[in-house]
Formats: structure tokens, sequence, C-alpha cells
């Protein structure tokens, strides 16, 4: 004969089993836990964009300092090239005022 046991209520404790509360509490805490995870996802990608910006802008002041440097030295050059038109330009008023017309034209052009 089998043994007939009492029948007791019991509360549904086993977290295997779900309910619908507990339902709603896990997708509360799995879409809060996933928000989290997006805020941080979202911060560090904020980060990263901002070391970025950092280094490019640090990169262009580089560069326009280069371009700086670049334009000052041409204008070094120019000046140079100037100085020394001038002084050939002298030299010719110097030779053709001391000598012919003649001698100069042997003088540079022969």
């Amino acid at each position: 004969m089998a043994s007939k046991r009492p029948f007791v209520f019991r509360r549904n404790s086993s977290r295997s089993t779900p309910t619908p509360f507990r339902d709603l509490a896990s997708s509360f805490a799995t879409r809060r836990e996933i928000f989290r995870s997006f805020l941080s996802l979202q911060q560090g990608w904020a980060q990263q964009l901002l070391k970025h910006v950092q280094t490019l802008f640090v990169l262009l002041v580089l560069l326009l300092l280069l371009l700086l440097l670049l334009l000052l030295w041409l204008l070094l050059l120019w000046l140079w090239l100037l100085l020394k038109h001038v002084q050939t330009l002298f030299l010719l008023t110097q030779v053709t005022s001391n000598h012919s017309l003649k001698h100069v034209q042997t003088l540079f052009f022969a």
C-alpha cells in the first residue's frame, strides 16, 4: 500500500521556477545593468575621444609652429637674396661709373 503524505502548502521559494513578480524585477535589474554598462561605455568613449582631440590639438599647434618657422626661414632667405641683389647692383653701378660699358659687358657676360 502506498504511503500517503499529508498535503503541505509551500511557498514557491525556488528560483528555478520564476513568478511574474520575479520576472519583472529581474527584467528591471537587467535593464538597469544594461543602462549602467551603456553609460560606462559612453563615458569611456567620451574620455577616449577627448584624449584624441587633445592629441590632435597638440599636433595642430606643432604643425602651425613648424609652418611659422618655415615662413620665417623663407623671409630670411628672401632678405638675404635681396641684399645680394642690392650688392650686385651697387657693384655694377660702381663698375659702370669707373669703367666703360664695354668693360662691364666683358666682366659679366664673358
